[in-house]
C-alpha cells in the first residue's frame, strides 16, 4: 500500500474518531429546551402573577394616595378657611377693643368732668351754707323787723283800715280792668278768625311797594321782608298818589319779600302792583 494513501486513513480514522468524540461530547452537553421553555413560561406566570399583584398594590397605594392627599387637600381648605375666619374674628375683636378703648377713655372723660363738676358743687354747696346761715341771721333780724312792724301796725291799726278801703277800691277797678281786657282779647279772636294777627311789641316804620297782587284772595306780595323788621301780624297801609287803598294784614315774613292779606272788614278798593305800602298810617 502507498505511504500516503496509508497516511490519509489514519488521517480519516483520526478525524472519524475526533468526531465521535466530539458528538459523544456535545450529547452530554446537549440541554432540554422545552424543559427549560417550560420552566420560563412558568417562571413568567409566577413573575407576570407578582407584577399584576404588584400593580394592583401600586394602583391600590396610588388611589389611597388620591384619597389621602384630597382629604389633605380639604382639611388644608378648611384650615385655611378656618383662618381666613379667624383672621376676620380677629379684626373684629381687634375694631371692638378699640371701640371699647375709646368709650373707656370716654368714659375716663366723662368721670373727670363729673369729679371736676361735684368738686365745683360741693363749693357751690359750701358757699350756700355760708350764704344759709347769713340768710338765718337775716331772717331773724327781719323776724325781729316784723314784730317791729306788727307793734306798729298794731299801733297804726286806723291807717290800716284806710289802706285796706283803698285795697278794695284797687281790687274793684281791678275787676273793670280785667272786664276790659276780656272784651279786647275776645276783639283780638275775633281778628286772629279773620286772619288779622295783631303784633305785641310796637310797629317799626316801615316802607314798601307791593310786588304781586292776588284780587281773588285779596292778598299781595310786599318787596320787604323779614330781613327789613318785617314781622307776622304787622299792618301795612296800602295807598296810592296819597289815596287810602286798603288795609292788610302779615301773615309770612321771608326774606326780601313777605305775604299780607287785606282787612275785608273795612273798605278798600282794588290794588295794583305799585302801590305804596307803609305801617306808618293807621
Amino acid at each position: 500500500m502507498n505511504p500516503f494513501v496509508k497516511v490519509l486513513v489514519v488521517a480519516v480514522l483520526l478525524l472519524s474518531a475526533a468526531f465521535a468524540v466530539s458528538q459523544m461530547l456535545l450529547h452530554s452537553k446537549r440541554v432540554n429546551w422545552r424543559d427549560k421553555c417550560e420552566v420560563a413560561e412558568a417562571t413568567l406566570e409566577v413573575k407576570t402573577g407578582q407584577a399584576d399583584k404588584l400593580d394592583k398594590d401600586l394602583r391600590e397605594t396610588v388611589r389611597e394616595r388620591d384619597d389621602l392627599k384630597a382629604s389633605k387637600d380639604a382639611e388644608i381648605a378648611r384650615l385655611e378657611e378656618d383662618i381666613t375666619t379667624k383672621g376676620l374674628e380677629i379684626e373684629e375683636l381687634d375694631r371692638e377693643k378699640e371701640s371699647l378703648r375709646t368709650y373707656l377713655d370716654e368714659r375716663r372723660i366723662r368721670v373727670r368732668t363729673l369729679e371736676g363738676l361735684l368738686d365745683t358743687k360741693d363749693e357751690e354747696n359750701k358757699r350756700l351754707t355760708q350764704k344759709a346761715g347769713k340768710r338765718d341771721e337775716d331772717l331773724q333780724g327781719y323776724m325781729a323787723q316784723v314784730e317791729d312792724l306788727e307793734k306798729d301796725g298794731r299801733e297804726n291799726a286806723d291807717t290800716i283800715d284806710g289802706l285796706n278801703d283803698q285795697i278794695a277800691a284797687l281790687e274793684k277797678e281791678k275787676s273793670g280792668l280785667t272786664e276790659d281786657r276780656d272784651a279786647l282779647e275776645l276783639v283780638i279772636a275775633g281778628l286772629e278768625e279773620r286772619g288779622i294777627h295783631i303784633p305785641l311789641e310796637g310797629v317799626p316804620i316801615i316802607d314798601a311797594k307791593v310786588c304781586l297782587v292776588d284780587q281773588t284772595l285779596g292778598a299781595v306780595v310786599l318787596n320787604k321782608g323779614k330781613d327789613d323788621g318785617v314781622k307776622v301780624g304787622y299792618p301795612f297801609t296800602i295807598y296810592r298818589d296819597e289815596k287810602f287803598i286798603a288795609k292788610v294784614y302779615v301773615l309770612d315774613a321771608r326774606e326780601g319779600q313777605s305775604l299780607a292779606r287785606v282787612d275785608k272788614a273795612l273798605k278798600y278798593w282794588p290794588m295794583e302792583v305799585g302801590d305804596s305800602a307803609t305801617t306808618l298810617i293807621h
